[in-house]
């Protein structure tokens, strides 16, 4: 990473700290001598089985920031369609896995704090059909949704708390 993308990260962090986005609270770094791995804890929409949880997330920039977006994922992993549970290929356990959409919408000129409504916006309201990360999760929330809701809140009372 260059210097002028972590002074980038740094001015964006500071531009989210000062007005973070609704339902993200205390985004800050992980280790104060790298810029390029905060934390934040997302809260659980209500109405969903997510609801009363808060959830850490980490947000990574990888070195092409802000080619590349940055990296969500939540530690631990919740139980969701679009969430991994496990270290696949190039997506590490927790990892949020972004909709094609999401994806191609990404440019240098996106703002990271648009960026991180998504991952509320997710637990709102899952998407099984484009991408699923858990495909298990992804089946249930489809063909059995009163089921996946159950193990979702579950998931959220013993590791959302």
């Amino acid at each position: 990473m260059t210097q002028g993308s972590a002074k980038c990260i740094g001015r964006v962090l500071e531009e989210i700290q000062g007005n973070p986005p609704e339902h993200i609270t205390n985004i800050k770094l992980v280790d104060q001598s790298n810029f390029r791995v905060w934390e934040a804890i997302v809260e659980g929409p209500t109405d969903t089985p997510y609801e009363g949880g808060r959830f850490k997330i980490l947000i990574e920039f990888p070195a092409e920031f802000p080619f590349k977006p940055p990296i969500v994922s939540f530690n631990p992993p919740v139980y969701h369609p679009n969430v991994h549970q496990q270290s696949v290929d190039s997506h590490k356990e927790g990892s949020v896995s972004l909709t094609t959409q999401e994806a191609q919408q990404w440019s240098p000129g996106a703002a990271v704090g648009s960026f991180l409504p998504a991952v509320y916006s997710l637990l709102m309201a899952p998407n099984p059909d484009d991408n699923p990360a858990f495909p298990e999760a992804a089946a249930l929330f489809l063909n059995n949704r009163e089921e996946f809701d159950r193990r979702a809140r579950q998931w959220t009372r013993e590791h959302a708390q």
